[in-house]
């Protein structure tokens, strides 16, 4: 039987689009809505909200921007009722790419309902700025 999945995706600015200096904060809102930390945190956790048609059985992934202990990330995880898939296996960390001993995980992956989260890893880096992450799910 075929099963529906719908992508919502959000990308909030990193934290030098935040900073610029020689632009103003109306031209960094328009350019990057997510570039001003208060706009940003309210599109992460609306998006962690509003999942398409309030599915039981979602996933998330992708660069926040954000460690998963933050605020935002965690009131993104508890108002959506999205498990941290992190607890109990590691920080996996993803962004510098380069220097991850000194990494952050500031790319999520959340599952929720009854999708199982098979495994999930921290691909090599290929060149960016933050390392991919690769996840296998199952759905029932």
């Amino acid at each position: 039987m075929p099963i529906a999945i719908r992508l919502r995706s959000t990308r909030p600015c990193g934290p030098a689009a935040r900073h610029r200096s020689n632009s103003s904060a109306s031209t960094r809102s328009r350019l990057c809505p997510g570039g001003i930390p208060k706009l940003r945190d309210e599109n992460i956790v609306n998006a962690g909200i509003q999942t398409p048609d309030r599915l039981p059985d979602a996933f998330v992934m992708g660069d926040f921007n954000d460690v998963r202990w933050s605020r935002t990330t965690t009131t993104f995880r508890e108002m959506g009722d999205w498990p941290d898939p992190r607890l109990g296996r590691g920080t996996f960390p993803t962004f510098p790419s380069d220097h991850l001993w000194l990494g952050w995980p500031l790319d999520q992956i959340m599952v929720k309902g009854a999708l199982d989260l098979r495994s999930f890893e921290v691909l090599p880096d290929d060149g960016s700025d933050h390392r991919a992450m690769l996840a296998v799910l199952c759905a029932p």
